[in-house]
């Protein structure tokens, strides 16, 4: 069913890689013996032994990677790891905006209570017009914390700038700092081994945005009103080619001009809700 569908989502079609593991272990356990047939001279074995090592080589990378990206089930999901940070410093009653299609965002810790702070979400989705950019930025207004919980919804909506560009232009001002959120460091869980990390920002997000997404928060730094908000999404240039700000939102931060003064700024209480 899958094989049929526009876009084949490689997470969907892992039920067949161990069938596709079996037929490479046919193929490796053939290839050094039709190699042997072809001659019994020197650059015959020098064939052979190149082969070994090669299959070696890609037999201990696989096991290595599934190795590290298994151990990632052993740790905090980064959604966890925000929301503990939520917990630790937001006061209580503040209000968390998240992104509607997210199915999960602010999650109950044993030190931490959901219910202790008011959630909104962003529709995104909806065609661009002057009403969606203006509820957006009521929102916004009112808003202590942003988060993004996965890359799903800018790691989709930036690739049809044509039908979304005032959206392009809102996650280019948030990640920019010009609605008055400032992002605090990502939380990640990369695939690792022995300190070697596979960054996979870049993978399918069906391979990704499940178990080990990339999550960002941005907390208010400075307040500023709805319609400032909507005139500055409003009359930002539109686009003429997106690629670029998905691979740098998609990055984050691996593309910011000063990384490391952002990644030294730590979520902090801003004060008290009302």
């Amino acid at each position: 069913m899958v094989g049929g569908f526009t876009v084949k989502f490689p997470r969907y079609l892992l039920p067949l890689m161990p069938f596709f593991c079996l037929f490479a272990a046919v193929f490796a356990d053939d290839l050094p013996r039709r190699i042997a047939k072809t001659g019994k001279n020197a650059c015959s074995t020098v064939s052979q032994w190149l082969i070994y090592a090669g299959l070696a080589g890609i037999l201990g990378y696989s096991a290595a990677y599934a190795i590290a990206f298994a151990a990632i089930y052993g740790r905090d999901d980064p959604r966890a790891q925000a929301s503990r940070a939520i917990y630790e410093h937001v006061p209580a009653g503040s209000l968390i905006l998240t992104e509607l299609w997210e199915f999960t965002s602010l999650v109950p810790l044993d030190h931490g209570n959901s219910r202790e702070y008011r959630v909104d979400s962003l529709d995104l989705y909806p065609p661009d017009s002057a009403e969606k950019i203006e509820r957006i930025a009521r929102q916004l207004s009112e808003a202590d914390v942003i988060l993004l919980a996965t890359k799903r919804l800018y790691g989709s909506i930036l690739r049809v700038p044509d039908r979304y560009p005032l959206t392009v232009n809102y996650y280019r001002l948030l990640f920019d700092g010009a609605l008055g959120f400032a992002p605090a460091p990502p939380f990640t869980t990369y695939p690792s081994l022995l300190g070697w990390q596979w960054n996979d920002d870049f993978a399918d997000e069906s391979l990704t945005v499940y178990e080990h997404p990339k999550t960002i928060l941005f907390q208010k730094v400075r307040d500023i009103p709805a319609d400032e908000l909507a005139a500055l999404i409003l009359n930002a240039p539109v686009l003429d080619n997106a690629d670029a700000l998905l691979r740098r939102l998609i990055a984050f931060p691996a593309q910011e001009a000063d990384e490391a003064a952002l990644l030294r700024h730590a979520l902090q209480p801003r004060r008290a809700a009302p």
